[in-house]
């Protein structure tokens, strides 16, 4: 009980001095910055395969589900060819340098077209988890009733009027970080938590 007493006036005095603010607007340039990081992650991916990357991926199914392989070149050949010609240098019978044109097979290529298949893929998935963070962090600023909801949803029933009760008086910083502490600890001590904050609230 007293751990109690004293969490709800460390986070009261918390509230008071405003570093919950810089904390809140702080995660949230975080999460808003995951879009520059990526566009230039795809940005420089795409410049490493000369311009290819944005469609690489969807030419790779696309050609993969075709009826006729030789209708169009194999993207993957395109972008990492296996066999190449390439010139070798080699010293003649008279200690002179020869060229010769070569045969030569990159083994490699085969790990790294698949590679880039995964890394595109992964790309677009961080893009999509990027974007309903991104709307899911818009929506629950905009509205303090789905705030009180969803920290409702944390406790007891009969707690339920002491999270009410705080959030009528709290900012978005102060929810959010109620909303950390209840996705750390129980239901019931959460609404424990609650009550003594309401206690403590002017």
């Amino acid at each position: 009980k007293r751990f109690m007493v004293l969490s709800a006036k460390v986070l009261v005095d918390y509230r008071r001095s405003g570093l919950n603010r810089g904390y809140a607007i702080g995660f949230a340039l975080c999460e808003a910055l995951n879009f520059p990081v990526l566009l230039v992650s795809m940005w420089m991916a795409d410049m490493l395969l000369g311009g290819e990357f944005r469609t690489y991926t969807v030419d790779v199914l696309t050609h993969i589900i075709m009826d006729d392989p030789f209708v169009r070149n194999d993207p993957l050949n395109l972008v990492f060819p296996k066999a190449i010609k390439c010139d070798f240098p080699t010293t003649g019978p008279s200690g002179t340098w020869q060229k010769r044109d070569m045969f030569c097979v990159l083994g490699v290529n085969l790990i790294n077209e698949k590679i880039f298949v995964v890394i595109w893929l992964w790309f677009l998935f961080l893009l999509l988890a990027s974007c309903i963070i991104a709307a899911y962090r818009t929506i629950v600023i905009m509205s303090p009733t789905l705030r009180t909801n969803i920290l409702r949803g944390r406790v007891y029933p009969r707690d339920r009027k002491f999270v009410e009760a705080v959030l009528e008086r709290a900012s978005y910083s102060d929810w959010f970080i109620l909303k950390r502490i209840s996705d750390n600890v129980t239901a019931n001590r959460f609404g424990e938590i609650c009550w003594y904050i309401y206690k403590e609230l002017p």
